[in-house]
């Protein structure tokens, strides 16, 4: 239940560009809010499941009523804060998006950078919209369009379906306890990311995390396979899967949102992301959760080989599919991702020189695109 709640609501944000980003966030902290207090103040089970889908998940009566406290707070904020400068000018909001841009460098309208950076983003948004097919459920397997929105998608989608298929969700089905200590691991190896991320990148660290992670669980399903577990075995297999659960949460928790929101930038492929997001995360988190369970009474062992497959398949999948996009702005990962012909284009040329001026004085931090 709590999984198909999550599905709904990255349904729901289909919807989000209509909306814009801060009425969206309003609206899920007004969920929050309604949900968390139809279950902290529940009498009967129908209240408490009504709830538990608008809240997703349900623990508990104090923490449900505690999260309330921050989404009231957090929702209050957003009434004080403006929406981002790329959804107003998409949607010709052109002064309330020069306002914003003026808060944000703390200028006028006519300051040099705020003019840049609007420019900036109109062009991008004309870049965006130069799609004369249209969109097409053939673009999910096959690029007509020069964005390449599609291949947006499948990177999207993808990501998210290695990230669960690699099994962090089948590690602790059995025991709360391991649960606890599994799901500790990962947040402790969240920790160093924030500090690293911008300087190894993204596509280094989801490589590399996924080199080490099949070496990991190579080492696991040797030694849980062993005909006779010797205590050193048992405790091999022990510290192998320990360091496995820190890099995953290191090298592939954070880093799966944070590159498929960085990639998805046109319209299309915005509203796509939400729906591929909900399928790949969900569908596959479901199916290691149930088949992985019924798997290891019944296959054993054997069954952590498909794990270590899907980790083997993960870096593949980052060498042929991710490209770098550390230290670049959303404008110049449009290009970055845009069909080779494309790349060249008077439109194209123009929005990477206009990243690449505001780079230079310090307005944005960006790299300029390889086109070789």
């Amino acid at each position: 239940m709590v999984a198909n709640a999550e599905s709904y609501r990255n349904l729901f944000n289909v919807i989000g560009m209509l909306l814009g980003r801060r009425k969206c966030i309003l609206l899920g902290n007004a969920f929050v809010v309604v949900g968390g207090g139809l279950q902290a103040s529940a009498l009967s089970v129908f209240y408490m499941i009504v709830g538990c889908i608008l809240l997703e998940i349900g623990i508990g009566r104090i923490p449900i009523a505690l999260q309330v406290v921050f989404a009231f707070c957090a929702g209050s904020i957003m009434f004080f804060l403006p929406d981002t400068p790329c959804w107003y000018y998409a949607e010709g909001y052109e002064a309330e998006g020069g306002k914003t841009l003026c808060k944000i460098f703390d200028a006028e309208i006519h300051d040099e950078r705020v003019q840049n950076m609007k420019n900036s983003i109109l062009t991008n948004i004309v870049f965006e919209s130069q799609n004369e097919n249209g969109y097409n459920i053939l673009d999910l397997v096959w690029d007509r369009d020069h964005p390449r929105v599609g291949r947006c998608i499948r990177i999207s989608f993808l990501i998210l379906t290695i990230q669960q298929m690699m099994a962090p969700s089948s590690l602790h089905k059995s025991a709360q306890l391991l649960a606890a200590i599994m799901n500790t691991a990962f947040a402790f190896g969240t920790i160093p990311l924030v500090r690293t991320v911008g300087r190894f990148g993204r596509r280094s660290i989801l490589l590399w995390s996924a080199v080490v992670l099949t070496g990991c669980m190579v080492i696991f399903v040797t030694m849980i396979g062993l005909p006779h577990r010797t205590s050193t075995a048992k405790w091999t297999a022990v510290g192998a899967i320990s360091i496995y659960n820190m890099l995953f949460g290191y090298g592939w928790i954070g880093i799966c949102w944070l590159y498929g929101l960085e990639v998805d930038r046109a319209p299309q492929a915005s509203t796509c992301w939400c729906c591929s997001g909900s399928l790949g995360e969900w569908l596959f988190s479901f199916i290691t959760v149930f088949a992985g369970g019924i798997a290891l009474q019944n296959v054993g062992w054997k069954i952590w080989i498909w794990m270590a497959l899907s980790c083997f398949a993960a870096i593949f999948f980052v060498c042929f599919m991710c490209p770098e996009t550390t230290g670049k702005t959303l404008q110049e990962i449009d290009v970055l991702l845009a069909k080779e012909e494309i790349k060249h284009t008077i439109l194209a040329e123009q929005l990477v020189m206009q990243s690449s001026v505001m780079a230079e004085k310090g307005e944005v931090s960006s790299t300029h695109i390889k086109t070789s």
